[in-house]
């Protein structure tokens, strides 16, 4: 197991390529708006920003959701996207976040002056990081060599975990540590093996004991 000072936070970010409709047999006639939205997607890298965090690493984007078009044989006038853009600590606004997308549409319809694409947020989840010196990191990281045998390293989460309600609202040190892997997640074999969780169970009871203590 490993500890996690800091998470990512995500910003879900909605487009939506407007065109015009038309016979499939006459696309000429209409402008295809699946076709500008591809477009867009394919330059989403460069909306990214420059930066890297020492525990997180750097933001990411990822088209989760795409719905477009209405049948085979319309020149489609509409195409939506939702986007997963993971933000670092560090990014706060999400104005500042949206810009970049906003700049690349700006620069779409410079290419083509046919391009319209709306660029709105539909949620912000701020992203958290704590320190490796508070009384909670030690007390884990303590708990875990004795199980495992080594002192866990400090590393950062690039997944979204409520630890950022006790440090961005409550202000209160939090840090993540359980068995698994972050890769296996949302797959089809998504597991836990039964050795990492037994320890992990045992260093839970041993966090509590050691941050809480026995009466």
């Amino acid at each position: 197991m490993k500890i996690a000072l800091a998470e990512r936070g995500g910003a879900w970010v909605k487009a939506v390529a407007h065109g015009k409709a038309a016979h499939g047999s006459q696309p000429d006639r209409g402008v295809n708006a699946i076709l500008t939205m591809s477009r867009f997607l394919l330059r989403l890298p460069e909306a990214l920003p420059d930066r890297v965090h020492p525990l997180v690493g750097a933001p990411t984007v990822n088209v989760a959701l795409v719905s477009g078009g209405s049948a085979p044989n319309v020149v489609p006038d509409r195409c939506e996207v939702e986007i997963d853009r993971r933000i670092v600590p560090g990014e706060e606004d999400p104005e500042e976040v949206l810009a970049p997308f906003r700049l690349l549409v700006d620069d779409l319809v410079a290419e083509r002056p046919e391009t319209h694409i709306e660029i709105s947020l539909n949620h912000w989840t701020e992203a958290a990081e704590t320190t490796g010196d508070s009384a909670i990191a030690q007390v884990v990281r303590d708990a875990i060599a004795v199980e495992t045998g080594a002192p866990p390293p400090f590393v950062g989460f690039t997944g979204i975990t409520d630890a950022r309600f006790y440090i961005n609202d409550a202000h209160i040190p939090t840090v993540i540590a359980g068995p698994g892997s972050l890769s296996l997640a949302h797959t089809a074999n998504e597991s836990i093996g039964v050795e990492e969780m037994i320890d992990a169970a045992r260093a839970y009871a041993r966090i509590f004991v050691g941050f809480l203590g026995t009466r």
